[in-house]
């Protein structure tokens, strides 16, 4: 078959894409049939048309004839790429293509279109987006390459290293202290060490189109009086930031600067307006990602802060995120909020889109994900179904229908539960919504047709492996939080309990493929694949206890927390010690002191018990000021031991504190209590408005 003629456009910056189409019709014409006659005889030819902008081009087919017009070389191949995809040519992935036969055999006679770029900025953290080529065929920016300053940006702009200790004033004044995490933002000094920091800033990177004048990942900010009579103007801490952001701005008036609109600072300020030249940048780190922004009910607060939002500026880009941070390798349900939402932005105007992903690591579905978004921030009028049919039958062939079978799943489990679904969340939190053992044994017949219909077929049974590894590690994660449980990682035996025979060979298969598929990490900021494997192991060494107080009742005189107290009671003596890990078996107690009463179920008297206390002060978890036991007697609570923990210090490890009562054992009491004294307040390190400290419990042993 005859390759299309290509002719020049005479416009030197818009045919150096020539090679790139000449080796993409290559693929093409290797994997077409001969006799594809509408794609013989063939003309391209490349028009610079000036009177179009830069994120615009027209492709026009008549018959045989064939013209791109462009103003620019990257919108000059997309309109390239627009023609091979009417030609049958798709990119799955880095050198993945799919060639679709009945395209090229349909290929239009008479074709025209014009497209403009919906978003002016469009880039996502996903393993292929690392990949220039994959990014150049869907139009997507690197954020690296457009930022001259990403993200939190404040310690560059002023460092604490170099001014805190000899100007704790240039810095936040917060709960009656000075915090080297935030700026006094409307002090003058502050204001001229961040413009000068910002000239040499753009002077190293002049190619740059935006920089971030941006907080840092903190709950910390000013309340200084000069500080807080903006904020007071403005409607909250929004003000003193865009009181300071505008005053660089204005310096650079040619300039785009890029800020944060985040946790403290996320609604719109209510009488500073920014800058011209200042773009929002909407962090919704909080939605529920069950649900759309438009219909979803816990999603509303967001709806109504974006159009606060348009009342006092246009420019907004949105930081989203669409994956579950805690657990890279659990299924998350979320992909009809997240294409969803892109659309509501392209409604709403926004001008950019940054989706965080998995970054570099082979996550859950991540090739189906990030296929999604760039699809979508493409064009926002596709249809995310019939994308996902279509992936789904080139990415995993003939067990495409278990595939999509296996998302619906997931997705109606969710919607049935009205459970909220967090980036936060996980396996265990899952159990009670889209995981539960039910789905899961679902989810396990699926998948193991899914491998059945690609026996033999090596890439697609590789990457049916992969959605197999999501349900192993959540298999791993919630039977540690069963334990001696059905579902659990414990059996009843002989000696008491062992571990279910394979399941540490399991584990190790687990972490050698994740290994393999190059995850160095299997959380944001997490335990790599062989880590995860070691306190596996480790975790064993300690995390099953026989005691009386298994066949005690036990009962709640202070509440826990509902968000740690998944097993009720029961948490508190099922005979499982929690791990480093706060969120599944560990129960909390947040702002409040636990006080437990429980009656034994035999007639010996109490000669001990033993509390486990979680140390995470990163998360507000804090190790109680003291403990006592009570004894009950004659209508009359009687002291029988007091621990007191001892003075409270700084410490960013997470560790776990063994705590023992004794009794003297020589009565038998009705019933005992125990209470714990948390502390009142947070320390000075820890102290953030609106936050208290919480107390955790993993286990309360009888002896």
């Amino acid at each position: 078959m005859n390759h299309p003629l290509i002719i020049a456009s005479g416009n030197q910056e818009l045919d150096a894409n020539i090679p790139f189409l000449e080796k993409q019709l290559e693929v093409l014409f290797q994997g077409v049939k001969e006799d594809s006659s509408p794609l013989e005889g063939l003309t391209i030819r490349l028009k610079s048309d000036s009177s179009w902008s830069e994120s615009q081009y027209r492709l026009r087919i008549d018959r045989s004839d064939i013209s791109l017009y462009s103003s620019s070389s990257a919108s000059m191949q997309q309109a390239m790429v627009h023609l091979l995809e009417l030609m049958g040519l798709k990119l799955l992935g880095p050198e993945l293509y799919s060639i679709a036969e009945e395209s090229a055999q349909k290929f239009p006679q008479q074709y025209e279109y014009t497209y403009t770029r919906p978003f002016a900025f469009t880039s996502l953290l996903y393993p292929d987006a690392y990949e220039p080529a994959f990014r150049a065929w869907y139009g997507i920016d690197w954020y690296l390459d457009d930022f001259g300053v990403w993200g939190h940006s404040f310690d560059q702009l002023v460092s604490p290293k170099a001014y805190f200790d000899s100007h704790s004033e240039y810095f936040a004044w917060y709960e009656g202290e000075r915090h080297a995490e935030a700026l006094c933002l409307t002090h003058p000094e502050v204001r001229n060490i961040a413009i000068q920091n910002l000239k040499e800033i753009l002077a190293k990177n002049p190619e740059a189109k935006y920089y971030s004048i941006s907080q840092m990942d903190d709950l910390i900010y000013c309340e200084c009086d000069r500080c807080a009579d903006v904020n007071a103007a403005n409607g909250g801490p929004q003000g003193s930031l865009y009181f300071f952001v505008n005053q660089l701005a204005q310096t650079y008036p040619d300039q785009d600067f890029v800020t944060l609109a985040y946790l403290y600072s996320s609604k719109a300020p209510t009488q500073i307006r920014p800058a011209k030249n200042v773009i929002t940048m909407l962090c919704p780190i909080s939605m529920d990602r069950g649900a759309g922004i438009k219909e979803g009910a816990r999603n509303q607060y967001f709806k109504k802060e974006v159009l606060d939002w348009k009342k006092v500026q246009e420019r907004l880009f949105v930081w989203d995120y669409t994956v579950q941070f805690t657990h890279y390798f659990s299924p998350f349900p979320n992909f009809e909020s997240m294409t969803e939402n892109i659309k509501f932005y392209h409604e709403m105007g926004f001008e950019g889109l940054f989706m965080q992903g998995y970054a570099d690591i082979p996550g859950s579905l991540y090739a189906l994900r990030q296929y999604l978004l760039v699809q979508l921030m493409r064009d926002p009028d596709l249809d995310a179904s019939v994308l996902t049919r279509e992936f789904l039958e080139e990415y995993y062939g003939k067990a495409a229908p278990y595939m999509e079978e296996y998302l619906l799943t997931l997705a109606d489990a969710q919607k049935k539960s009205s459970k909220r679904l967090g980036i936060y969340g996980g396996p265990v939190q899952a159990i009670f919504s889209y995981l539960s053992p039910e789905i899961m044994d679902q989810l396990d017949q699926v998948v193991t047709k899914a491998e059945k219909a690609v026996r033999g077929e090596a890439h697609f049974a590789k990457r049916i492996a992969a959605v197999r590894m999501d349900l192993e590690y959540t298999y791993f994660e919630q039977a540690k939080y069963y334990g001696k449980d059905q579902h659990g990682m414990y059996v009843p035996s002989a000696t008491g309990y062992s571990l279910k025979e394979g399941l540490n060979a399991r584990v190790k298969a687990f972490a050698d493929q994740a290994e393999h598929l190059g995850a160095y990490e299997l959380s944001e900021a997490g335990p790599g694949p062989q880590q995860y494997y070691q306190d596996w192991l480790g975790y064993q060494t300690f995390a099953t206890v026989s005691h009386r107080g298994e066949s005690a009742d036990y009962k709640f005189i202070s509440q826990p927390s509902t968000e740690y107290n998944f097993k009720k009671t029961y948490g508190l003596q099922d005979g499982l010690r929690g791990s480093s890990d706060f969120s599944y078996n560990w129960t909390g107690w947040y702002g409040d002191s636990p006080v437990i009463e429980f009656t034994l179920s035999d007639t010996k008297p109490l000669s001990r018990v033993v509390l486990n206390f979680l140390e995470d002060q990163r998360h507000w978890i804090f190790l109680p000021e003291k403990v006592k036991l009570f004894g009950y007697y004659k209508n009359h609570w009687k002291l029988l031991a007091e621990v007191k923990v001892g003075d409270l210090e700084e410490n960013w490890l997470v560790d776990r504190r063994t705590i023992s009562l004794m009794s003297s054992g020589k009565r038998k009491f009705s019933k005992y209590r125990v209470e714990v004294s948390s502390l009142k307040s947070l320390p000075k390190w820890r102290k953030r408005r609106n936050k208290m400290p919480m107390t955790m419990i993993d286990e309360i042993e009888i002896y």
